[in-house]
């Protein structure tokens, strides 16, 4: 009788469909630094100062001024360096560096919405040295997706645990 509730209960988890939103694929532009934006649609907002988290660990204390920015490194790790650059439209490209010696990396950030920028950043020699999501003053530690009370439900039988 238990192996054929473990079956039932193995074919009935097999049949349900992960959620496009938290299944194994969901997170896959960001982590692989893809866009799901497309780049000539429009996307409110603006790069805001604040505190720009990376989700690498880290931080950016960031003043914007119109179309410049400027700001310094807020974690202890790279404490010294500063971020400067130039907005157009939603595109922002940057140049990170200690003051008074020559950039150490440049890049480019997209916004994706009033919140998020995908980030790209190369070494002088031109090979990738970070990529990700800029979190604008929250913490890059905050799920980016739907709560879980607004997952897409699932129709599958018996999910819930019956019996001894």
């Amino acid at each position: 009788m238990r192996r054929l509730l473990l079956l039932t209960a193995t074919l009935m988890v097999s049949a349900c469909e992960p959620s496009q939103m938290f299944g194994p694929d969901s997170r896959k532009d960001e982590i692989d630094g893809g866009a799901t934006v497309p780049a000539n649609e429009a996307v409110t907002g603006a790069y805001p100062s604040g505190t720009w988290e990376d989700g690498l660990g880290n931080a950016w204390i960031m003043t914007v001024t119109g179309d410049q920015l400027a700001g310094e490194a807020g974690t202890e790790s790279i404490r010294g360096l500063k971020m400067t650059g130039a907005i157009n439209g939603n595109t922002l490209a940057y140049e990170i560096g200690i003051p008074g010696q020559p950039a150490l990396a440049h890049g480019t950030a997209r916004l994706i919405e009033a919140d998020h920028a995908y980030f790209e950043t190369l070494n002088t020699d031109g090979t990738l040295n970070a990529h990700g999501l800029l979190h604008f003053n929250h913490s890059a530690q905050v799920p980016t997706g739907q709560p879980m009370d607004l997952r897409p439900q699932i129709d599958c039988a018996g999910q819930g645990t019956k019996g001894d």
